[in-house]
């Protein structure tokens, strides 16, 4: 179950332990809508003190902590962001045995007043349909007429319990016509209440934290944390700062491999705040596509935007008489790409995004001598497995000061290297399976 009904049965079952208490619900949402000075009205009322009025938050301060200092008092603060102004953590406001209960998103906010804390987990998909078909049909298991669609219910929300209280009210004791339309809409676009919902955390981001959110739910889901950074406009040290507040947040999580792992729904909600703002584009991968998108047919103001992946293509899409961009002899990039990944390409050359920073063109088999790599500066990575055509590596290679790993493995007509590389930078170089190397750099 979720925070709000955990927290809710602990107040229902301790309050009368209290000589006052008080649940105050969406505390975030009334702050931002009516301001802080109202919700400690709202609490000065609720702790049944309505002798006094709160013209602002500083006097609505220093009136609770005088009025309520000697009481023994419950509260509990329902999705909260404000904890110092509202109750004052940090000092003792309340009289002795009083408690404060707290539920967030933000985690960060927990740890820095100290506070102990009861995480709360996702649904399990069996835990999931019991409580969803116990709201919705009273019973334990949905109806046989409404198996399927509750089965679909469950999937959409992925074990998110604000999805399953928005769609038990939704949808409880509507027809089975009305569930279709519904589900069906809710899969192509998100539920305007779970996104305004969802919406809150992100706007209590700052500007770095919202760019790496928005990247990360457009591109960069799923990939390892080192790689996703790439993409990322700020420096290492900002980056590493907005993934652990997105962390905290509970916006993103980290699997053990270190992948960047975020809720569909969440994701969902990302991705249309970029749709909204129409500031960049997420094409489809080349395998669900019917045909390819040439790079000159994108509106101008997305190219710097747009970041292609190729690693999803299938040798059957793959046409030797193609003259799409995207697999001609020359492929045109984004000035701002980062990184480049296509496999079975039929490219003889690149032209020159100076922010490259990892190439992958293995089985290009049309590939016949590696870039001048002085025009990618900021090349980390460079892979070029089992491109048959390869003959020549061209002398740059040796005067590179980032290039890090480098491989060759199986490009059996490669029959040099430079006679130095920059081993400074460089950690992995792999040539196995190159059965025509004669030469070899000085280590």
């Amino acid at each position: 179950m979720g925070k709000t009904t955990v927290a809710k049965a602990v107040f229902n079952r301790i309050y009368n332990e209290f000589e006052t208490s008080c649940f105050l619900e969406n505390v975030r949402e009334k702050s931002t809508k009516d301001g802080l000075a109202k919700l400690q009205e709202l609490l000065k009322e609720s702790l049944k003190d309505n002798s006094i009025s709160i013209s602002s938050s500083d006097r609505g301060i220093n009136l609770i902590k005088h009025r309520l200092q000697c009481k023994k008092i419950l509260i509990v603060l329902d999705d909260e962001e404000q904890l110092q102004n509202l109750v004052g953590v940090r000092e003792n406001w309340f009289g002795s045995g009083s408690r404060i209960i707290i539920t967030t998103r933000n985690e960060w906010l927990l740890t820095k007043y100290g506070v102990k804390r009861c995480k709360v987990d996702l649904f399990d998909d069996n835990e999931a349909l019991q409580l969803f078909s116990w709201h919705a049909f009273k019973l334990n298991n949905p109806v046989q007429e409404f198996r399927a669609l509750s089965h679909r219910v469950i999937k959409y929300a992925q074990g998110l319990p604000l999805a399953f209280q928005v769609l038990r009210s939704h949808l409880c004791q509507r027809s089975k016509k009305y569930w279709v339309s519904e589900l069906d809409d809710m899969e192509s676009k998100l539920h305007q209440k779970i996104h305004d919902v969802l919406k809150r955390s992100f706007d209590g981001l700052d500007k770095n934290q919202k760019s790496i959110f928005l990247n990360i739910a457009c591109f960069s889901k799923g990939y390892d944390k080192s790689i996703a950074m790439d993409y990322f406009e700020s420096s290492k040290s900002q980056s590493e700062c907005g993934i652990e507040a997105l962390i905290e947040r509970s916006l993103i999580t980290k699997s053990k491999y270190n992948n960047l792992l975020m809720h569909d729904l969440i994701q969902e909600m990302g991705r249309e705040i970029v749709t909204n703002n129409i500031e960049g584009i997420l094409l489809p991968k080349v395998s669900d596509m019917h045909g390819l998108i040439p790079i000159r047919d994108l509106d101008d103001k997305f190219r710097d935007l747009y970041d292609f992946i190729g690693q999803e293509f299938d040798q059957k899409i793959v046409d030797q008489e193609s003259k799409d961009p995207y697999l001609g002899e020359c492929l045109p990039l984004p000035r701002s790409l980062v990184r480049l990944e296509l496999p079975y390409g039929l490219i003889k050359q690149i032209e020159e995004p100076k922010n490259l920073k990892f190439i992958d063109l293995r089985y290009c088999t049309k590939l016949k001598k590696t870039p001048n790599l002085s025009l990618f500066p900021s090349l980390e990575a460079l892979i070029l497995e089992d491109c048959g055509s390869l003959i020549e590596v061209h002398p740059s290679i040796k005067f590179h000061e980032r290039l890090a790993k480098l491989s060759f493995k199986r490009c059996q007509n490669l029959k040099s290297l430079t006679r130095s590389i920059n081993f400074q930078s460089l950690r992995s170089l792999k040539i196995q399976g190159c059965s025509k190397l004669e030469k070899f750099p000085v280590m």
